[in-house]
């Protein structure tokens, strides 16, 4: 719907004489929809949508269960659609390389844009990617104490410390 809608705005633009164009999100390296208008509503007031609680709890209990999270089937198409997207530059790309100046600066200016579009990551996927580093920077910040060990003192059973007088 909001790509038909851009669509028929750009075409109403340029009967204008104003030069517009819309492409589609995955021709723009995105993949990902916005968030739906009660959403976003939500979020503004600073209230987490449940939607997204419960993505959060998918992603804890992957984690907790220390397994990869399987694939899901739109991760697969999103990959499969990039990749689709990504050929057509590169075919692209190649063609105009054996034309003039022109086209082989423009070649290299689509080379450049393929480069810059960002991996294609579900927000599930970026869930699982921030919760790993956080839990990677504990483990780091544990492991120097872990290393020195530092022993308590010890409590005598009179629940007084050994290296303390006796009373």
């Amino acid at each position: 719907m909001p790509g038909r809608l851009a669509s028929e705005s750009a075409t109403k633009l340029r009967e204008r004489g104003i030069e517009a164009e819309a492409t589609p999100r995955k021709a723009r390296g995105q993949h990902r929809r916005a968030d739906r208008h009660e959403v976003r509503q939500l979020k503004e007031r600073g209230i987490l949508p449940r939607v997204e609680t419960e993505a959060m709890r998918e992603v804890v209990r992957e984690t907790r269960a220390e397994r990869k999270p399987a694939t899901k089937p739109w991760e697969e198409r999103i990959e499969r659609r990039r990749e689709n997207v990504l050929a057509a530059y590169a075919a692209h790309a190649a063609e105009l390389d054996g034309g003039t100046d022109a086209d082989r600066q423009l070649a290299r200016d689509i080379r450049r844009f393929v480069d810059d579009i960002p991996v294609a990551r579900t927000r599930r996927q970026d869930l699982r990617a921030e919760l790993e580093a956080v839990l990677a920077q504990r483990r780091a910040a544990e492991a120097p104490k872990a290393a020195l060990h530092i022993p308590e003192p010890t409590r005598h059973p009179k629940n007084r410390r050994l290296d303390e007088p006796e009373r």
